[in-house]
């Protein structure tokens, strides 16, 4: 006795395709690794890099998982949103064609805004939470001992930085950023 085959077996295929489809459509993607390991597509950070021409992560815990995934070491930028010039000023020598296509191959970019009025949830006490810029900046001091903005810093997988730090970099000076972001393989060579 054979079976009919059910007639909702060509909906199950095509509510599968269209998931597919839909994921494809949002950007979604799952590196061979099979982790998830892209930057939140949802963010006002993210869409400032997207316009760019960039991926950029706001969490550096989540490029730290990315990075120890793919090898890949990490460009953290500080910046703010305060200042119309400020927030140009870190994307000016980034957008350089050589640059950026180093950027977008060869590290994961991480911007941290130091001035994010976004509130940090405390569960704990709902009234003693700080902003996301508060704690960015507090990283960025207690970490590199410096508020300078905007900060160019390289990071390994551990988040340990790799050479000097960077300051602003004038687009006339690119190849001085350049160096900076060879620092890499010099770090990788030894």
């Amino acid at each position: 006795m054979t079976q009919k085959p059910s007639p909702l077996r060509p909906f199950g295929v095509l509510v599968i395709l269209t998931i597919i489809l839909l994921m494809a459509l949002m950007g979604c993607s799952v590196p061979e690794s099979g982790e998830i390991c892209s930057p939140e597509r949802t963010n006002l950070v993210y869409e400032a890099a997207r316009k760019r021409g960039f991926e950029a992560y706001n969490n550096l815990e989540s490029a730290q998982q990315c990075s120890r995934v793919n090898g890949k070491p990490i460009l953290l930028v500080f910046t703010g949103w305060a200042f119309l010039s400020d927030q140009a000023l870190p994307w000016k020598v980034l957008e350089d064609t050589e640059i950026k296509d180093r950027v977008k191959n060869d590290f994961l970019l991480v911007t941290l805004y130091v001035d994010d009025k976004s509130k940090i949830p405390n569960p704990q006490n709902p009234n003693d939470s700080i902003t996301w810029g508060e704690s960015n900046l507090k990283f960025q001091v207690e970490r590199f001992q410096t508020n300078v903005n905007p900060l160019f810093v390289l990071l390994n997988s551990e988040l340990e930085p790799i050479g000097e730090v960077k300051g602003y970099t004038p687009i006339e000076e690119r190849e001085s950023f350049l160096r900076f972001l060879d620092q890499v393989s010099t770090v990788e060579e030894k």
